[in-house]
């Protein structure tokens, strides 16, 4: 039984395609930072809240709306609802 929205994938395209964008606007390397996580959180598992502070870190700045909109659901005009998991964990070498 499926409980995440299959509009996950589109919003999750969308949540990438703008953090990108707004860290390229302040000259910040988004790609250096996914894979900068990526290495140092390899075969872990990470909370979502632990993501988003560590990528507030390196933003040098609040992106809670951004959350609040496209992973938590609680925007008026794009919410999808609650998330149906609490962590995310990174793939394994086989995995990918």
């Amino acid at each position: 039984m499926r409980l995440t929205s299959t509009d996950a994938y589109s919003v999750g395209r969308d949540l990438i395609a703008y953090l990108h964008t707004l860290f390229q606007n302040k000259n910040i390397p988004f790609g250096d930072f996914v894979r900068d996580y990526a290495q140092e959180n390899k075969f872990k598992t990470v909370t979502t809240q632990s993501f988003q502070a560590d990528m507030e870190k390196s933003f040098n700045g609040s992106l809670q709306p951004l959350f609040d909109n496209y992973v938590y659901g609680r925007s008026q005009k794009r919410g999808l609802g609650a998330v149906s998991y609490t962590h995310l964990t990174l793939p394994t070498n086989r995995e990918v």
